[in-house]
């Protein structure tokens, strides 16, 4: 299941997605604080071991600071 959308702020240890591989399920987490640039994957999907699932990049990255101008 996929917790997150492009263009969402995300800060570190937040929830992104989770994968079920053999009945197990496993939560993938931001390892900072950042915003979802873009969904590798859709639900259902089936993908490889070391496959991109999401592409994080910096909050401020696009040049907008907050939307403000």
């Amino acid at each position: 299941s996929i917790a997150v959308a492009e263009g969402d702020a995300v800060s570190a240890g937040a929830l992104l997605l989770t994968i079920e591989s053999m009945k197990l399920q496993t939560a993938i987490t931001a390892t900072h604080a950042a915003r979802v640039a873009e969904l590798r994957v859709a639900p259902g999907d089936h993908f490889d071991q070391g496959s991109p699932l999401v592409r994080l990049e910096s909050p401020a990255a696009d040049g907008q600071e907050g939307g403000r101008s």
